[in-house]
This record gives structure tokens, sequence and C-alpha cells, in this order.
């Protein structure tokens, strides 16, 4: 813990007279030393932290990329709604919120909550649950979104996540039965994803799992110098190529579901503008960025004030059932946001527009730094709490740990969560693993 106090001592000093780059640049070092103590002097395993340390130097270089940009007036459109203003703050907030979710997640790391651990080792129980997995990779068709609410989401959830179960123990043992188990729920869920997904990062996840739970199950860092890299580093080539492309037109191809939404797609493809784009295109790489969010919030803030709480009460009724309240208002923290800064607008249906307001970012908005420093231990903490119920490394037949844990992992690649709602979906599927044990 004294390495981040150190940074935050160091961050503090740099803020008083270094550019905004130069801050960057300490979130990124900030992040690498973290890794290098956890992964190289003390060896320990991969972990939560370990991706969201991933996470957070690509943040930092994707905030030093968009501020070369933006002086160039290059930022693609996207993104142009970052305020040059508040960009200084907002790199002091997310570096003071990661520099407490590693210390919270520290002081924690020893305490679990009780374990979700499920070892499966029969076989004929692994084919039931490719069968399983497999019908609920058609979960759209049986179960339409509005009949079971929120838990839709879970089982979508759980069937791509569930291929790490079974790419791990393709990793593991090389067997051609847990290959095949693993590809085909990967290809289905990939489809799914293109046809019904909103979230661009959705239809990523699959790759992600495939490719997540086969590298753990193989147990070597060497794997990542060997071709079987390719195929990743392929995927996300393509997954780049387009990524520009999906958010530009999402409102317009997410209105529609199933093959009318490849229908529109190509349409949309083969639309001539009549002119050109005079701005750089969006990456995956932009999309790391916190600066437009967090911009916004601190303008937000310096317009309305802090919210003291009202911008976290929707989570208040998320714990509640749908089925005990059918007519339970659907939560939108993200398009709420979007419609505060102008950036999106209310429909008959839904909104136009949704953007992340990141953790850090939310606990500002609503508490101030006093908020960003409190809610992030927290946070680390009960990120500590469910991996270590995980017991993720118990057993490779550990179904219900390898599950969450994959989530948590991948959850944590990608920042975690793109509000405080995060904390309802993981403790919703903890008290979800927690009952599957108890009754299998």
């Amino acid at each position: 813990m004294f390495l981040h106090f150190l940074f935050l001592l160091i961050f503090f000093i740099f803020s008083i007279f270094s550019s905004e780059t130069a801050l960057s640049i300490l979130l990124s070092v900030h992040a690498a030393a973290m890794l290098f103590e956890r992964h190289i002097v003390r060896r320990l395993r991969l972990d939560p932290l370990t991706c969201y340390g991933i996470y957070s130097i690509l943040v930092g270089i994707a905030n030093i990329v968009l501020m070369r940009d933006l002086a160039t007036d290059s930022v693609p459109y996207g993104y142009n709604y970052v305020i040059p203003a508040h960009i200084h703050e907002s790199i002091g907030i997310f570096f003071a919120g990661n520099a407490f979710l590693f210390i919270g997640y520290e002081l924690f790391s020893q305490k679990s909550l009780p374990s979700i651990a499920l070892v499966m080792e029969s076989r004929k129980n692994h084919k039931i649950l490719f069968y399983a997995m497999l019908f609920l990779s058609f979960q759209t068709m049986f179960f339409p979104e509005g009949i079971l609410g929120s838990l839709t989401t879970i089982l979508s959830v759980f069937s791509s996540v569930g291929i790490i179960f079974f790419s791990r123990l393709w990793g593991k043992f090389d067997d051609k039965t847990y290959r095949n188990y693993a590809i085909t729920l990967f290809a289905l869920q990939t489809i799914y994803a293109i046809l019904y997904s909103y979230l661009r990062i959705a239809m990523l996840a699959p790759t992600l799992s495939l490719a997540l739970g086969y590298f753990v199950g193989r147990g070597s860092l060497r794997i990542l110098w060997s071709y079987r890299l390719i195929p990743l580093l392929l995927a996300f080539f393509i997954f780049n190529l387009w990524f520009s492309f999906l958010g530009e037109n999402r409102t317009v191809y997410g209105e529609v579901d199933g093959f009318r939404r490849l229908d529109q797609m190509m349409t949309l493809a083969n639309v001539d503008k009549g002119y050109e784009d005079k701005d750089g295109k969006e990456s995956i790489l932009y999309r790391s960025s916190v600066l437009p969010q967090l911009t916004n919030v601190v303008g937000l803030v310096k317009t309305k004030g802090f919210f003291n709480g009202d911008a976290s009460a929707p989570l208040l009724i998320a714990l509640i059932p749908r089925f005990l309240w059918p007519e339970k208002p659907l939560i939108g923290l993200g398009a709420w946001f979007a419609t505060e800064i102008g950036m999106g607008l209310q429909t008959d249906s839904w909104y136009t527009n949704s953007i992340n307001m990141t953790i850090q970012g939310h606990l500002f908005l609503d508490f101030g730094y006093l908020g960003v420093i409190l809610g992030c231990i927290l946070m680390g903490g009960c990120l500590a709490l469910l991996w270590n119920s995980t017991d993720f490394y118990k057993s490779a037949f550990n179904l219900t740990g390898v599950t969450l844990g994959g989530y948590l992992l991948m959850m944590s690649l990608t920042g975690i969560g793109a509000d405080l709602q995060i904390l309802i979906t993981l403790i919703s599927y903890y008290l979800i693993f927690i009952f599957l044990k108890k009754v299998l």
C-alpha cells in the first residue's frame, strides 16, 4: 500500500506544475508499477486487479492520444464533447480513484465471502452443462425481454462467460471435446451479440471469454508469444476496423433485432455519405479514454453542484425482482447521464444514447473527492471479497468459481463497470451462484 500512497504524493506534486500529458503518463506508470510489484516481486497469480491494472495503463495511453488529437482538432465525432478546461481535474479524479481502489483491494485481499466453488468433474455432467448453455445461447427465443426482466441479461451473461469453463479445460487438458464445446458456444454467442446486443463490447465478450479461459488453462505466459495468439489478435484487428462504424450507426441498427439488423448494417455500410470525414476514426484505444466522460462530470458538478446521492438513488430499487414488481422502471444511469450533459435525448421507447460515467465519475458526481476515496476503497474491497469467494484456482472443474471469476476478470479488463450499477450486478450474480451451490 505504501507504493500507492507514494504515487498519490508524486501525483499531487506533479499536478501543481506538470502538463496533463505528464499526469496521464504517471497514471500508466503507477498501474505498471503495481503490476510489477504484484507479479514480478511477489509472483502473485492473475486476478481482477491484474486486469484492472492493464486497463489503467491503456487509459493513460488513450488519454494522451485524445489530448494530442484535441490539439490538432482531429478528435472523432463521438468524442468531441470532451471539455478541455476540465481535463486536469478529471485525470486527478481518476488517478485518486485508482489508487484507493488498489488500496481497498489490498486491504481485503486475505478476506472472502462464503465460497461459491462448485467442483463438477464428471464428463457426463459437462455434457449436460454444454447442452444447457446451448439452450441459453438461444434464450431470446424462449425468454423474451419483459417476461424474466433482468434475469434475461443474467442468463445471457452466464452462457457467454460460461465459455471460459470449457475453454479453460481445453487449454489445460488439450481435449478436443472441450475444444468443440467452447468453440460452438463462442460461435453462437458471437452471432447472438451481433444480432441482438446494443453495446459494442458485448460483441467482443465471447472472444475474450474463449481466449481468457484457454490462456488460463495453459497456465503459462509463454503462450502469449506463440502462434496461438494470432486468432485473438486477428479478432481484435477486425473488431477495431468496425468499431467506428458500429459507434456511428448503433442508434439506427440498435432499433432492430435479428437478421433484420444485418440487412440494416449492410445498407448503412453501402451508403455514400457524399463527403469525406475530416475527423479521426474512433478505435478501441479511443474508447479506453475517460476524459470525455469525466470532464463532463466535472462540468455537471460546476453547473449543478454535487448530487448528494440523487444520481445513485435509482439503484435502491435495482435488487427488487421484476416478478415482484412488474412495473419496475428500467434503470439506465448511462442514458440519464448522456441526457444531463446534452449528448442524448429521451424517446418514446428509451433514450438515444448512453455514456458511462465511470465508477470514479459516479462517486465524484454524488459525493465529491470524499466519495471517490471511500467509494473506491469499498469497490476494491468488494472486488477482492468476490474474487476470493470464487476459489478460481482451486480446480479447473470449479464451474461456478470459474464462471463468476471469469466475469470479474473480463469486467476488470474493461474498467469494472460503467458506473455504480455494477455493484448490483455483482451482488446479484454472487447470490445466484450461492443458490446454485446449495441446490446442485
